[in-house]
């Protein structure tokens, strides 16, 4: 059987092949002369509806459905014409996705499709058509995942130039065949989930099928149409339309149109029995049985005592023998294919499965027919008008010895006589049987799951331990079949994705599977590994998917769909000594006439038991019930998302007592399998974290399995690479040795050369080079093994050979590269490059790698990415040709960010390793000149590196650097400077040395030596943080010597230079600008750069744009302007305002000024009257009144020396110096009483 479905998948792959050319087609543009006759003229015009303005719902939803038109016009065939026009429009820039593209799809056998118009419109009327190319019909197979295939086309268009304000229209035509022959059946809702400015369903028929067309409406909304008798009378047309619908509720599961409304259903069937007249000759036909198959049948039946018996044996066929596969091609979506033909080639769809168990329960005398049903939810089937639209699946109904219908679902394996799906479930079927008869399946509840858990916590926090999955019911049945279908790889991978919603990060390592039973309870366990939170907290271990997420509704339009069925989940955590839980939560109860959820803690000998269960008593909770409904769900999920934390401590020690030491090593779990004992080593000590952990795990799991040899040999294998990592490749060696051979043929041929591989690595660093090479030589040449693993020998093998035989080096990394390796190709082409460019080959290394990036558009960001980050490795001399070889293939951008940094930081390298010199040659050229610069003292012994002095001028620097340690500090920077080499960290040390002379030298009127650091600091490549700090320096050193001009073009120059993501570069001298301004009480710059400044957020000091505007205001008596900036500057970010230099004066005034508004109004309208007898009586005070000045602007830094200088003075009876600070605070205080600070007292 599985060599039967590995060849149907490959043809039917074969076959998919053989049809791509037809994939993608173009689309027929020939419309059918009734289209222009009759149709075109009846459609509306959508230049005057673009011309009405957008609803507040649409700006909302992010568009609209300016106009949702729909014409059909039938013939006395029943074969119809239907000509769709939409018109959308994006009205913000949410809705231009949806807007730009759209897709039509039709039964590429029953229905011819033409495009008549497809146009972009913008705002100005401006009309762009669709490409040809851009409108095509593509075979999507959307269903194919679930096993079903048909003839299902789309025709996709894709519009031009779609931006916030356009608008896309397009006219589809459309001629189908009718499918019940003489009737006529069509459904049409009405409304969107955008709002829809107008929407209009014409529909045209012959008098003899419109004399017999029956309307249904569904739900309110449908509007009353308007008939009119055309061609004098021999035809009839309706015209349905609305105008101004808005838009349906957004909701989570919203149910279909053709469950709620409005929803239009027109028929000419008079009743459902004319509709089994038709269907039911069509399915009886295909049920018809073969001698052969009806011999099978009572081969297996022959040991049943009862019809139930017969029953069960039967379904157990069909549903676990007979593949759910549907080849729905032609009639084949409403049509069963013959049994023979299901049963021979064991597999069928819905109706093939349900026809073929009927025909089989027939054949042994029991009475049984096919049964149609809607799966939607709540599955609801318009009985007033007959159409076979109302169907979605069919299932079996058999009679039961009561006389009543037992429903079964072969579709579905495992499951028992009268046991359905959720989807099949407390819904009307209608019986395919002579006299259509109707009766409903049975409401269920499906069962119950459950979770049981018992871990360990290790010392970071993370879990590890057995987690078992059982059920019952339909879930049963449901991961029944996920195991049937899997590959124990596969199978392990499909529990880890269940198990995902019990914890962040789960992994499943090892699966223990349990007897499968038939129609019984389903048991699986994985032991499993959770990472670690630091041991701050342990999860509740439920699954929040049993529980219906409601998300943030709280209304709701239709009914919520839920599942009958009981959740539970149990768990016991282990933790380790000295942790115990910080608090036990209050138990969870809730209940109410939807669900019952409880749930608690408990912290008993050591470990914390938790227990959830969850009961969901209803499937359908109708609108009014939905807002108790969802503010319960809301409590439920909050209760099991939140983690239980833990604190240090015992019941019987003190918190701060050590624990008592143990081998960690004592709850690595002995796991069933080598492979899942492997997996978890690899998870919980994973290569590169504790290899003294990683060590133990290995040679503990030997232990584990005594003398299997598949475990001794990849176990040791990765315990001869931790020894070549811990520098020990005779032990990796010996090791190797000792059961390499002996265990080879135990393991896969691929983990042996793994082995051989570490061999060879151990070789290679014992110098045993030669050695090395023959075990490269061989696995690269083993064309049995992995392209992975052959790459990594070619590359050894390239390495090994590189110096003596670069050609035969080339030769062994071009055979690799041929390979085309995914995961491995990148680590060949550094070597390779650095070969070619020794060897004068620039040319071939750049067709190479512009083949690459042309041929092999997947593969080149990788590739070239390694290159990069390898460029270290080409000789200096050859490096910026490499570099440029890379630089020109193309914007680095296109080869994704990853090589763009990393270029960059190439490029970086080479630059600061050329500034590196610079500096050295013109610091040297400068101390020559000016020998005095720096004192001749020698420094201590331990300082002879540069990374030392420059680590000891950290620590100076944070301590602050005074009196004569500003010389050392100046003489180690210099000399850090002089003796750094291309290791060392350049940036760091010239700004070391700009900030150790600035300590010295700034307040100074002139230094040579202060200029010619900040001038070195700008030979820095500007890709450096540094270089700016430097220019920033040299700003600093401008405004301190009053040089306001050239401040204002140094500064202007910076900004020019800002990139994205280093806002500050232009920030920052534009807030040093900003200050100067204020100094200088330049009132309109100062607003200016108030505003230029706001429009970098991401700058810390950014809250001083609003902070200064309203001082400026306050001053202009714009009071109404200056709340506003203040209002502004409240609704910075905390952090902002904390970095603001005046960030204490503007809490005081935001304060102030935010809790009585009309107080400051008034407070600063009085001060404008007062405030010029306020500096007059200053300047009175100040005994040198000619250099007396009052503030500008009334702003105070915070760390304002003034308060301090008052102080000192006064101490020393220098009344006249202490008198002047207290005055310019009094003065700066005028914004707000107590904003001054101290000084004034």
């Amino acid at each position: 059987m599985r060599g039967t479905v590995i060849m149907f998948r490959l043809l039917l792959c074969l076959l998919i092949v053989s049809m791509s050319p037809c994939i993608a087609d173009s689309v027929s543009r020939e419309l059918p002369a009734l289209y222009d006759a009759e149709i075109k003229p009846q459609l509306t015009e959508a230049a005057p509806l673009l011309k009405l303005a957008p609803d507040r719902q649409a700006a909302e939803r992010g568009g609209e459905v300016v106009l949702r038109e729909h014409i059909v016009s039938v013939d006395g065939k029943s074969n119809r014409t239907e000509v769709t026009h939409n018109v959308y429009r994006a009205v913000a820039e949410s809705g231009v996705s949806a807007v730009s593209r759209d897709s039509e799809a039709f039964n590429k056998k029953r229905t011819r499709l033409h495009l008549a118009l497809a146009r972009t419109i913008q705002p100005d009327g401006k009309s762009l058509p669709v490409r040809e190319d851009a409108a095509f019909i593509q075979t999507p197979q959307r269903s194919a995942d679930s096993d079903i295939y048909n003839d299902q086309g789309e025709m996709v268009l894709i519009y031009p130039d779609v931006k916030q304000g356009s608008a896309t229209e397009s006219i589809v035509v459309g001629e189908m065949e009718g499918r019940i022959p003489g009737e006529f059946t069509f459904q049409r809702g009405f409304g969107a989930g955008w709002p829809v400015r107008r929407d209009r369903f014409v529909l045209e028929a012959p008098r003899s099928l419109a004399d017999r067309m029956r309307l249904t409406t569904l739900g309110s909304g449908v509007p009353e149409p308007r008939r009119e008798e055309i061609q004098e009378g021999a035809r009839i047309r309706w015209t349905w339309e609305r105008r101004d619908i808005s838009g349906v509720r957004q909701e989570e599961q919203r149910m279909g149109m053709d469950q709620t409304g409005p929803m239009l259903f027109i028929t000419t069937l008079p009743d459902w029995e004319s509709f089994i007249q038709w269907y039911l000759p069509q399915a009886e036909k295909s049920m018809e049985l073969s001698d052969s198959l009806k011999g099978r049948i009572d081969e297996w039946t022959k040991e049943a005592r009862s019809p139930e018996d017969i029953t069960a044996i039967l379904l157990r066929k069909v549903a676990s023998e007979v593949r759910y596969v549907g080849l729905e091609f032609g009639n084949g979506d409403l049509v069963p294919r013959p049994m023979d033909v299901v049963w021979d080639n064991q597999y069928g769809d819905c109706k093939d499965k349900a026809c073929l168990l009927a025909a089989m329960l027939r054949h042994k005398g029991i009475n049984a027919c096919p049964a149609l049903i809607n799966t939607g939810f709540p599955g609801r089937v318009e009985r007033r008008s007959p159409d076979y639209r109302h169907f979605d699946h069919c299932i079996t109904a058999v009679a039961g010895p009561d006389g009543k219908w037992i429903f079964c679902d072969p579709t579905i394996p495992g499951l028992a006589p009268g046991a359905i799906g959720p989807a099949d479930s407390d819904r009307e079927a209608l019986l395919v049987k002579a006299g259509a008869e109707w009766a409903r399946t049975p409401a269920h509840d499906f069962g119950t799951v459950r979770h049981r858990i018992e871990a360990v916590m290790d010392a970071a926090g993370g879990l590890s331990g057995w987690a078992t999955l059982s059920a019952e019911g339909y879930n049963s049945a449901r991961f029944l079949e996920m195991e049937r279908k899997s590959t124990p790889e596969s199978l392990r991978d499909s529990l880890q994705s269940l198990l995902s919603r019990l914890a962040t990060g789960i992994t499943a390592v090892d699966v223990k599977r349990h007897p499968v039973q038939e129609e019984g309870p389903y048991t699986v366990e994985t032991y499993i590994l959770i990472p670690g939170s630091g041991g701050a907290s342990v999860p509740m271990l439920a699954d929040a998917g049993y529980v219906p997420q409601t998300g943030n509704e709280t209304q709701r339009d239709t009914s919520f769909p839920s599942w009958r069925e009981v959740y539970e989940a149990e768990a016991r955590i282990t933790l380790p000594p000295g942790l115990v839980p910080a608090s036990l939560p209050e138990p969870l109860k809730s209940v109410s006439n939807w669900a019952e959820a409880s749930g608690g803690w408990e912290w008993k000998d050591g470990a914390l038991l938790s227990k959830f269960r969850f009961y969901s008593k209803e499937d359908n909770i109708a609108p009014a019930d939905f807002p108790a409904f969802a503010a319960q769900m809301r409590t439920v999920n909050a209760w099991i998302s939140r983690p239980l934390p833990l604190k240090k401590g015992t019941d019987s020690t003190p918190a701060d007592q050590p624990p008592a030491a143990a081998d960690p090593m004592e709850s690595l779990p002995h796991l069933t399998s080598v492979d899942g004992q492997m997996l978890l080593v690899e998870n919980k000590y994973p290569e590169g974290a504790n290899a003294v952990l990683r060590r133990a795990a290995l040679e503990r799991s030997i232990r584990y399995f005594p003398g299997d040899q598949e475990m001794l040999y990849r176990a040791g294998s990765q315990l001869a690479w931790l020894e070549i990592r811990e520098g020990d490749p005779s032990a990796a060696i010996r090791r190797l040795d000792s059961f390499q051979e002996s265990c080879r043929s135990h393991v896969s041929a691929e983990e042996a050369a793994l082995g051989d591989y570490f061999r060879g690595v151990a070789l290679n660093r014992l110098k045993r080079t030669d050695e090395a090479l023959g075990v490269f030589t061989k696995l690269s040449e083993d064309k049995a093994l992995s392209g992975h693993r052959r790459t990594w020998a070619f590359y050894w093998c390239g390495l090994l050979l590189e110096e003596k035989e670069p050609d035969q080096a080339l030769a062994r990394l071009r055979e690799g590269m041929a390979m085309q390796e995914p995961e491995a190709e990148n680590i060949l082409y550094p070597p390779w490059a650095r070969l070619l460019l020794k060897a004068g080959m620039a040319d071939e290394l750049k067709a190479g790698l512009k083949k690459l990036v042309e041929e092999r558009e997947g593969a080149a960001p990788p590739v070239l990415t390694r290159m990069a980050q390898m460029a270290d490795s080409i000789p200096d001399g050859d490096r910026p040709e490499y570099l440029k070889i890379l630089t020109d293939l193309g914007p680095a951008a296109s080869f994704g960010q990853e090589f763009a940094t990393a270029l960059k930081e190439a490029e970086g390298t080479i630059s600061l390793r050329a500034a590196g010199d610079a500096i050295r040659t013109r610091l040297e050229a400068f101390l020559k000149q000016h020998p005095d610069s720096s004192s001749g003292m020698a420094l201590p012994e331990n300082l002879k590196t540069a990374a030392r002095m420059t680590e000891a001028l950290k620590g100076m620097m944070e301590a602050g650097i005074k009196g004569k340690d500003r010389d050392t500090a100046v003489k180690m920077a210099l000399e850090a400077m002089l003796k750094s080499g291309p290791d060392d960290d350049l940036p760091a040390i010239a700004l070391n040395l700009i900030r150790a002379v600035s300590a010295r030298d700034f307040e100074k009127k002139e230094s040579p030596l202060l200029d010619e650091a900040v001038a070195l600091g700008e030979i820095l490549p500007k890709s450096e943080d540094n270089h700016y700090e430097a220019v920033y320096a040299r700003l600093l050193v401008l405004q301190q010597r009053g040089q306001r001009e050239d401040l204002r073009r140094a500064a202007e120059a910076m900004i020019a230079e800002a990139d994205e993501g280093r806002a500050w570069i232009a920030a920052a001298p534009l807030q040093l600008l900003l200050k100067d301004a204020a100094a200088a009480g330049d009132r309109p710059e100062v607003l200016r750069l108030c505003r230029v400044i706001r429009g970098y957020p991401d700058y810390r000091q950014w809250a001083d744009g609003y902070f200064y505007e309203a001082m400026v205001l306050i001053l202009d008596g714009q009071y109404d302007g200056a709340l506003l900036a203040l209002d502004a500057l409240a609704g910075t970010p905390e952090k902002s305002q904390a970095a603001m230099a005046m960030h204490r004066q503007a809490a005081s005034l935001l304060k102030w000024a935010r809790s009585d508004r009309a107080a400051a109004v008034k407070w600063w309208r009085d001060s404008a009257i007062w405030w010029p007898a306020v500096l007059k009586a200053a300047e009175k005070l100040s005994p040198d009144a000619e250099k007396f000045k009052a503030p500008p602007l009334p702003v105070i830094p915070d760390q304002d020396p003034r308060g301090d200088a008052a102080a000192t003075a006064a101490g020393k009876k220098d009344f006249d110096a202490a008198i002047r600070p207290p005055v310019v605070l009094l003065c700066r205080s005028r914004p707000a009483v107590g904003a001054c600070g101290e000084g004034v007292e």
